[in-house]
């Protein structure tokens, strides 16, 4: 009986860190391809290519930018990319820096910071900012990934100078 019990929790501990070892690997796989969705998004953004950051998000997915009411829907989403590129706003540099990333089922959620450098009117006098981002992805029945949902906020006090 001890021999039976020893053996069944030798198998199952083989089993346990396997199953650990797999989701290792399909983390350090999916960091690899969010990081390299995030290069395609950042030229995208300086481009001012919106069909491919659109290409990102799911039909039904949620924006929450700083400053403004919540996007629901990539035709909300579009129409602020169009406000924005109407406003004079041009990006000239965008980095994304992923500090984590969690899998869990058909969801995927990304924390990180980000880092850019845009002009609005003025393209002789670029302003930087620096903030935080969370992104929700979650698989299609296609077996690709796309937005659900992404936040962002800046690290800069834009109400600083007023105080």
């Amino acid at each position: 009986m001890i021999k039976r019990l020893s053996a069944i929790l030798t198998v199952a501990f083989l089993l346990m860190s396997t199953a650990n070892l797999f989701s290792q690997t399909t983390k350090e796989e999916m960091l690899k391809k969010v990081e390299e969705w995030n290069k395609q998004f950042s030229a995208a953004m300086v481009t001012n290519d919106k069909a491919k950051m659109l290409s990102f998000y799911a039909d039904d997915a949620y924006s929450l930018p700083s400053y403004t009411p919540m996007l629901v829907g990539k035709k909300a989403i579009e129409k602020s990319m169009n406000m924005d590129e109407n406003s004079g706003m041009k990006i000239l540099s965008f980095k994304f820096n992923t500090k984590d990333l969690w899998i869990t089922g058909d969801q995927m959620c990304e924390v990180g910071t980000y880092d850019l450098s845009m002009t609005v009117d003025d393209p002789g006098n670029p302003t930087k900012d620096h903030g935080k981002y969370l992104t929700i992805y979650q698989r299609q029945k296609d077996g690709s990934w796309k937005i659900k949902a992404d936040m962002w906020n800046t690290d800069t006090n834009p109400f600083a100078q007023s105080q």
